[in-house]
C-alpha cells in the first residue's frame, strides 16, 4: 500500500497476540504469500481494534471468535484470478489427501489416525472459492468476481466509507 489515502499501521504482535495466532494460519499464510489481502468485515473488526476506536483488552479474542460464530468470514482479495486458484488447488488437494488417509486408517488398524483433526473443506459459491479452516471455526473466502490491481482500487469499490479496512502482509509484518 503506497499512496496516502490511507492510514497504514503495522499489527504489533506484542500487542495483538491473538490476531497473529490468527493470521499465521497455514491457509491465511498461503494466501498473503500469493499477492493476497483481506478486506471487509474481519479486517474492519481488527483495525477498529488496532487503531483504538474499539476496546482492546482480555475479551478482544472473545469477540474476534464472536464474530467467527455470527458467520463472519475472512475475505481475501488479489489481483490475478490465478493467485486465487493457486491456494484453492492446494487446499483442495490437501483436503483429498486427508481424507484418503482417513480412509486407509479406517480400513488398517496398524495406521495411527488418533491426532488427525478434519482437514479445512473446501467448497465454491458464485462469487469466491471458499475454504472453511476448522481450527479457527471460520471460512475464508476468496474472492474471484472481482480483482483489483491494488489494495487502493479495492478500499474504493467499497461503498461505506466505514468498511474500508485491510490488512495484508510485507515481510514478516501485517499492516
Amino acid at each position: 500500500m503506497n499512496q496516502s489515502n490511507y492510514r497504514q499501521i503495522k499489527i504489533e504482535k506484542k500487542a495483538f497476540p491473538f490476531v497473529y495466532n490468527i493470521l499465521e494460519n497455514s491457509v491465511i499464510k498461503e494466501c498473503f504469500k500469493h499477492n493476497m489481502w483481506i478486506a471487509g468485515g474481519f479486517s474492519r473488526k481488527i483495525g477498529r481494534i488496532v487503531l483504538g476506536l474499539d476496546k482492546h483488552d482480555k475479551n478482544s479474542k472473545k469477540n474476534i471468535l464472536k464474530y467467527f460464530k455470527q458467520n463472519g468470514d475472512i475475505d481475501f482479495f488479489t489481483d490475478r484470478i490465478s493467485n486465487v486458484n493457486t491456494v484453492y488447488n492446494k487446499v483442495f488437494e490437501n483436503y483429498y489427501a486427508a481424507q484418503e488417509y482417513h480412509w486407509q486408517c479406517n480400513e488398517n488398524s496398524k495406521l495411527k489416525s488418533k491426532n488427525l483433526t478434519d482437514p479445512d473443506f473446501p467448497w465454491l459459491s458464485p462469487f469466491a472459492n471458499n475454504i472453511d479452516i476448522k481450527r479457527l471455526n471460520a471460512t475464508i473466502q476468496l474472492v474471484n468476481k472481482f480483482n483489483f490491481n491494488t489494495i487502493e482500487e479495492c478500499l474504493d469499490s467499497f461503498d461505506l466509507l466505514n468498511c474500508r479496512y485491510a490488512i495484508y502482509k510485507k515481510g514478516s509484518n501485517y499492516f
